[in-house]
């Protein structure tokens, strides 16, 4: 990629939306449910590594390496920094500023440009970053995170769509949300999501991951319902990740409220100023 001398929000999206029409057409499916409000008729599906590809593990590497002026501390510390400036440059609502550079790291954004390769991410569908936190023992030190292997997510997956008497597509209710990594196999079901995840930093993984592969879930369609909530599903209080405004006091609600800010894509504004009347099956 070229070098920048300044950092516009949503400066990724289009190099996603090109790959996604590619790859996946998912992105597609999305303006067209926003545009038409009418539910697809199917899915597109994406199969989902078990184990990611060494080639993008590698790439995230680099990526990682690079943030430090000459690679200097451990790689792993700078994932939280790395997720935020990906959310930011692919236009995620909820970043809607330049993370600030850590201590040490000017300069940052523009070697991460160099050593970015999204067509990897978007070609090898994987919970990449779920990964290397789960490599970096993240889930001892903090978060109690041990990640459901893919294969096990798309069993779990494949077993709730077939005992259930609903009709697809399906609205899903997560209550540890985690990375996202059986919401991501789900997305081949669904459309519309309700996760909780008491974890800021898991949440924004599962988002990134739902930006690269599963708009519908990262950006819920206002009309179905949705949403990524930080808080506690025991107790039942929370507030929206996608809309900071929004509180929440009891669990499973799915609150229709508009969003904070504007994303404009493929000439669809994402905002809540309309509802359509569609319905759709609930499972879970």
């Amino acid at each position: 990629m070229v070098l920048k001398s300044t950092f516009e929000h949503g400066w990724l999206l289009s190099k996603l939306l090109k790959l996604d029409d590619e790859y996946q057409g998912r992105w597609e499916q999305w303006r067209w449910t926003m545009e038409t409000g009418e539910l697809p008729k199917e899915i597109p599906q994406t199969e989902f590594l078990d184990l990611g590809h060494p080639q993008v593990l590698q790439m995230l590497s680099s990526c990682l390496q690079s943030i430090p002026k000459g690679g200097c501390g451990s790689p792993s510390r700078f994932i939280p920094y790395f997720i935020d400036w990906l959310l930011y440059g692919l236009g995620h609502p909820s970043i809607a500023k330049l993370p600030h550079e850590p201590e040490g790291c000017n300069g940052a954004s523009n070697r991460l440009i160099q050593e970015l390769e999204l067509k990897l991410l978007i070609s090898c569908p994987f919970d990449y970053f779920g990964h290397l936190l789960a490599a970096n023992r993240y889930g001892q030190s903090r978060a109690k995170f041990y990640p459901t292997p893919t294969w096990t997510a798309r069993t779990m997956a494949i077993a709730a769509v077939g005992s259930s008497a609903a009709i697809a597509p399906f609205h899903i209710y997560e209550p540890a949300l985690g990375t996202g990594r059986l919401a991501l196999e789900m997305s081949n079901y669904a459309i519309s999501l309700t996760g909780w995840e008491w974890d800021s930093l898991l949440i924004k993984i599962a988002s990134l991951n739902f930006m690269l592969y599963a708009p519908y879930l990262a950006l819920p369609i206002p009309s179905l319902g949705g949403d990524l909530v930080i808080g506690d599903t025991l107790t039942g209080k929370g507030i929206s990740f996608i809309r900071p405004n929004l509180k929440y006091e009891t669990p499973a609600s799915t609150r229709q409220t508009k969003l904070n800010k504007r994303l404009l894509i493929n000439g669809i504004k994402y905002d809540n100023t309309k509802a359509q009347n569609m319905s759709q099956g609930s499972l879970f």
